[in-house]
This record gives C-alpha cells, sequence and structure tokens, in this order.
C-alpha cells in the first residue's frame, strides 16, 4: 500500500532525464562545521526518515479508518482513497525530484515539511469527523460517491502529498556519495520506520488511544526530528526560524494536553460526527471502530459507521428469532453468528434450550454490551460466547445444531459475502442437525421489490437452493431467508406459526396472529417470489465469485441516480477481459 518503488524510481528517472547527476550540496556548509559532523547529519537524518515511514503507515491507518466510518465502507469507497492516497503522494515525489537540486538548503525544507505535517495531523481527523455535519447527512446515512471524491483526497493530500515530497527530497540529500546507494538506504530506513508504525498503529495504538491522540503522538515525534535536525545548523537564520516554531508546536501540544485540550477536542468532533444522537463512548479494537449512541431510550451500535443493531427494537429481534424458531419441533442446541448482543438471546432464551454458541469476532462489541446494554443474557450460563471468525467456526463446528441464524450486516464488502455464498452454506448444512433449520436476514422493502432489489434477493435465494432440500422467504423491510437440509419442514403459514408460538407458550410483544396474518399474507408472499423468479439469468453466489457482492453494490448506486449505477451495468465477464487485456 506504498508508492516506495515508484518514488525511487522517479527520483532516479528524473536525474537521468535531465543528465544530472544528483547532488548533495545543500548538506555540505554542515559537513565543513566541525570534524564527524556528516556522520552525526547521517544519523539525525536517519532518524527523521525513520520517522517519517511510521508516519506515513500510521497516518494512512488512522486517516482511513475515520474515513470509513464517514463512508460507506465497502471496496469502492476504499479504493477512491488509496488510489488518491496514492496519486497525491506520487505527485509529492515529482515536484520534490524536480525542486531538489533549486533548493538552497535542503535541510531545512525537509525539517520545514516535517513542521507542516505535525501541525497539520491532529486537525484532519477533525475535519474528516465534520463531513457529515458540513453536508447535512445524519449518522449511519449513506453519503454519495461524488463527495466522497472530493472531500476524501482534499483531507488525506496534506499528508499524502507532504510525505511523497519528503521521501524524495531525502534522497537527494542523505549524505552519501553514490546516488543509487542514496536512494536505496532511505528507502530501507523509511520501510523499516513503517514497518515499525504499522505494528505499533495496529496492536498497541489502535487498541489504547483514540485517533487524534495517535497523530497527536506522532506530531511529536516529527517535531523532536525536526528539532533534534536543526540542532546541527546553528548560525543558518532559516533553521533558526523553523526550530522556534517546532518548539512553540511542541509547547502548544503539551499545554492542550495539561488542560485536557486533546480530550475535548476528541470529545467535541466526535459530537459533531454522530449529531443529533449522544455518543456513549466509541473505541476502536483491531478490527475495526465501534461507537455507542443513545436517542431518548434507544442505544444503538454502529460498527465502522453501519448500524449495527438498536436496543430495544423488539419488533426485529421478535422476527429473527421466533420465525425460524417455530420451524423447528424442539430447538435445544443453537448456533448465532452475529448480532447476539442486540437482542436475539433474550428472545432465544424465552425456549427451553441446552446451549448457545454465539460467535463474535470482534470482542469490544461483547464488552461494550455488558456495559451499555440492560439486562444479563450475556451471563446466562447456557451461554458460550466464542471470539473468532464465524466462517472458521462453521466450518470447524464441534457440535450439530438445531438452529443456526446468521445475523451479519448486507454482503455490502468482499469479507461479508463470505457468509452469503454457497461454500458458507454448505459449511453450516454440515454443522446442522437433519431435521436443522437455518435464517439469514438481508435488507428489502416492504411493498415495492426493485429490479435491482429482485436481482440481489434471487441471488441468495438461489445460492441457499443449491445446497438446501428446502427454502423459504419471509418478506418485508427485512427479508428472511429460512433454509432446512430436510425437505417438507419449512412454514410461512401465518396461522401454523402462530399456532406454534402460542402452543409453547411464548410471549411476544409483535409477532402475534394479527401481525402475522398482515406479515405473511398470501399477496405478499407470492409477490416476493415473483420478484425473485424475475429474472432467470442470476447464477449462484460464490466465494470466488461474488455475484451477491456485486448485485448490493449495483444496489447501494441506486441510491445516487449516479454513473457508478450505469458503470456496474455495464460490468460483466467480457468487459472485464476486455479492459483486462486493454490494460
Amino acid at each position: 500500500m506504498k508508492l516506495h518503488g515508484i518514488i525511487a524510481l522517479t527520483s532516479l528517472f528524473s536525474g537521468y532525464l535531465r543528465r544530472v547527476k544528483p547532488r548533495i550540496v545543500p548538506l555540505r556548509p554542515y559537513f565543513q562545521k566541525r570534524s564527524g559532523a556528516g556522520a552525526e547529519v547521517r544519523r539525525r537524518l536517519a532518524f527523521a526518515i525513520m520517522a517519517v515511514g511510521a508516519t506515513s503507515i500510521v497516518a494512512q491507518i488512522v486517516l482511513l479508518r475515520e474515513l470509513i466510518v464517514v463512508f460507506y465502507g465497502n471496496e469502492i469507497s476504499v479504493g477512491i482513497l488509496l488510489s488518491s492516497w496514492f496519486l497525491l503522494g506520487a505527485a509529492g515525489s515529482l515536484i520534490s525530484a524536480k525542486l531538489a537540486n533549486r533548493v538552497k538548503d535542503g535541510l531545512a525544507l525537509f525539517c520545514l515539511c516535517q513542521l507542516l505535517l505535525s501541525a497539520a495531523l491532529p486537525f484532519l481527523v477533525v475535519l474528516v469527523r465534520h463531513i457529515k455535519f458540513l453536508f447535512g447527512f445524519l449518522p449511519g446515512e449513506i453519503i454519495p460517491l461524488g463527495i466522497l471524491a472530493i472531500t476524501g483526497p482534499l483531507i488525506i493530500a496534506p499528508v499524502s502529498f507532504t510525505l511523497g515530497f519528503i521521501f524524495a527530497l531525502g534522497c537527494k540529500i542523505f549524505p552519501v556519495e553514490d546516488p543509487a546507494l542514496k536512494i536505496g538506504r532511505v528507502y530501507i530506513l523509511e520501510s523499516v520506520g513503517a514497518a515499525i508504525g504499522g505494528l505499533f498503529a495496529s496492536f498497541i495504538l489502535i487498541k489504547y488511544f483514540s485517533s487524534i491522540q495517535i497523530l497527536t503522538g506522532m506530531a511529536v515525534l516529527n517535531m523532536i526530528s525536526c528539532i533534534a535536525l536543526a540542532n546541527i545548523a546553528q548560525g543558518n537564520r532559516t533553521i533558526t526560524l523553523i526550530k522556534t516554531f517546532s518548539y512553540a508546536v511542541l509547547v502548544a501540544i503539551a499545554t492542550a494536553l495539561a488542560f485536557g485540550g486533546i480530550g475535548y477536542l476528541d470529545r467535541s468532533s466526535l459530537e459533531a460526527e454522530w449529531r443529533p444522537l449522544k455518543v456513549l463512548i466509541s473505541k476502536n479494537s483491531i478490527y475495526g471502530n465501534v461507537t455507542v449512541t443513545k436517542s431518548g431510550s434507544q442505544v444503538s451500535f454502529f460498527t465502522n459507521g453501519l448500524h449495527n443493531f438498536t436496543v430495544p427494537d423488539q419488533l426485529s429481534r421478535e422476527e429473527s428469532v421466533h420465525f425460524i424458531f417455530s420451524q423447528h419441533e424442539d430447538p435445544k442446541d443453537i448456533l448465532i453468528i452475529g448480532g447476539g448482543a442486540g437482542g436475539l438471546l433474550r428472545e432465544i432464551l424465552k425456549y427451553k434450550v441446552k446451549k448457545i454458541d454465539y460467535i463474535e469476532l470482534d470482542p469490544l462489541i461483547i464488552e461494550l454490551a455488558r456495559k451499555f446494554l440492560p439486562g444479563h443474557e450475556l451471563d446466562d450460563r447456557r451461554l458460550n460466547i466464542i471470539n473468532t471468525d464465524g466462517r472458521l467456526f462453521a466450518k470447524n463446528a464441534p457440535d450439530a445444531y438445531d438452529v443456526v441464524i446468521i445475523s451479519v450486516p448486507d454482503p455490502y464488502t468482499a469479507q461479508l459475502n463470505r457468509f452469503y455464498t454457497k461454500e458458507f452454506f454448505e459449511e453450516a448444512k454440515k454443522a446442522m442437525r437433519i431435521n436443522g433449520v437455518l435464517s439469514i436476514g438481508v435488507t428489502s422493502s416492504e411493498n415495492y421489490i426493485s429490479p435491482e432489489l429482485g436481482d440481489f434477493l434471487s441471488s441468495i435465494g438461489r445460492t441457499l437452493k443449491d445446497v438446501f432440500a428446502d427454502v423459504a422467504y419471509i418478506p418485508g423491510d427485512t427479508a428472511y431467508f429460512m433454509a432446512a437440509p430436510k425437505k417438507n419442514i419449512l412454514t410461512v403459514d401465518g396461522g401454523e406459526i402462530a399456532s406454534k408460538l402460542v402452543s409453547r407458550n411464548i410471549s411476544t410483544g409483535f409477532v402475534s396472529a394479527d401481525y402475522l396474518f398482515s406479515k405473511l399474507s398470501k399477496d405478499r408472499v407470492d409477490y416476493m417470489r415473483l420478484a425473485l423468479d424475475r429474472n432467470a439469468t442470476i447464477g449462484t453466489n460464490h466465494d470466488f465469485r461474488p455475484i451477491s457482492y456485486y448485485y448490493d453494490m449495483v444496489l447501494w448506486s441506486t441510491y445516487f441516480r449516479s454513473w457508478l449505477h450505469k458503470v456496474l451495468g455495464f460490468i460483466n465477464p467480457k468487459t472485464i477481459w476486455s479492459a483486462f487485456l486493454l490494460v
């Protein structure tokens, strides 16, 4: 995810085109001041380049995480942000390669770039968090790609451009005579810094510090490096001025830390990002960001900016559980993949179950659910919480289950699509008893299914039919697909489902006989079935042929009435191979 190779080639190629050997003139005054000064410059510049390398990867991780929270975090959004980062970094490198030989004091320019970078880092997070407020979007609302394409590059430009500029500049001024060796040394030093920064960011910084705190720390690191370099050039007015400003930035950061300014900046920017909701907490883990908000009596969990679940949301929880539990005569062993903390467990525990294996990848969700959600379901003796990947667990499940509930978001990323493929359903089927049942819910529409939505739902339904002997659909704003390895197990008869709930003495607030009479009317069920059968060419979703992911992306693009919808409509194997051969 870095442009080291391109930047290095740009520096060399630029020099050869001009047939000018890269010079080290900017550092010669420092070599001549005292014996051994060249070695000292080399050491301090090496530290500065490593600091820049660490800053590049840490800033990339932190800023992209923050941007993904604001924007719809699928691969298109990530691709736009990453490509902008790369192109801006390359532009900075190219301009640096053209200007470096014309600059009289390369070390002063290097220090100035570090100073500007340090001053910008923390405030870029604040700017990211104000995007929704500035454009009038609410939490969880999808922002059009046009805004992403404009604001994303503008926000990351100060960092990516400056980092590219600094890297190429470092290749010019590093005190080694051989140009190739010069670039190689800088490349290695920057890469070592990036590796160290990446490890610290992923396993320590992200876990224990907020984004603003992390980038403030990187600003301090660059200021220290900048001052260390500036101290070599005593008597140089430009360097002295830069050093003075560096000390001023350090004093400002220290004052902000002492009087709680950093914490206030973090809290106020989060409030702006999530208003009108009240932010209870926002924490990062190695898996992503989890934010808990409150509005009235409702507590909502957001994962990477997208709504995960809200408590209380009695209707959704009852539908998720009782539709599928009514399909089994005596459910004892239960498997839940995702979403259990959002109220599913409370409904499941109304039945005489023996064991519940609840799979949740991110332990932070469980930690925050214990803290902010009422009830004690997570402490029930029948519950076994397992923090692992749901797909991995299903593949190696040690037990057989009567009911399997897949409660994960729609397949809007390639990672989530893994829970909607034929390969996964086959693994889940092996983990079920012969009379077991499975349920998975996706976003739909109560009364109108557009062609794009129909294609998306159809891809999931036909994939299930390739694996299971019996498949049934329940229409609504959330469409529930039910599947069973054995035929003639499932029913969508509202009266039959209601009678089973009554016979088992299951109390519900919404899923009652009257509600089911309307919800599962023949007209609604037939309309959904016809909509799913509308396109006979829809195939099966696979791990390496993720058509449900594609159709969900097409559906997503219809929200904007943008060029993306038209482009996605032309994507097929023929156009993909044609584009590949053209490139």
